[in-house]
């Protein structure tokens, strides 16, 4: 199944992101708590994640499995987001059992989203379905399109 890629690079003034990763939850709606996740990066700032943050770490490349509602959490009590890689996938995918998840597999598995922080400087997002895309477009101002080909 084809993806959109898109990318997010709404800044304040000052040049810093204006965009947190509860912020690019909260565009994809509903999606996010119906998807199961696995997060395979994830470095944000926040006392109450730093004990995820850790255990993403250790289970590199596997990462580890979230339902939305814990994501959604996570994303709530997070401060600035360095660095995710988030993948979205059908509740019950046969993916999820994976032994590792990479952003180069995406176009191939079963993942429906993949959310992405680059360095806290911009986020990516990739969807299979159109209208997730289109509701990033309509809730950022600066969204950029993105190479698919390029971008894997």
């Amino acid at each position: 199944m084809p993806a959109h890629v898109v990318s997010i690079h709404d800044a304040h003034p000052g040049g810093d992101l204006a965009v947190d990763l509860r912020d690019v939850l909260e565009a994809l709606g509903d999606a996010v708590a119906k998807s199961e996740w696995v997060a395979t990066l994830l470095d944000c700032s926040g006392e109450k994640v730093q004990p995820l943050c850790d255990e993403v770490e250790a289970a590199r490349p596997a990462g580890v499995k979230l339902d939305g509602a814990r994501l959604l959490a996570v994303a709530e009590e997070a401060g600035v987001t360095n660095d995710a890689i988030l993948f979205g996938y059908p509740a019950g995918s046969p993916d999820l059992a994976k032994p590792r998840h990479l952003r180069a597999e995406f176009l191939g598995s079963d993942a429906q989203l993949l959310v992405e922080s680059v360095e806290g400087a911009f986020f990516v997002v990739a969807a299979k379905e159109k209208k997730l895309i289109e509701r990033v477009r309509e809730r950022f101002e600066d969204v950029r399109d993105e190479d698919v080909e390029a971008s894997w």
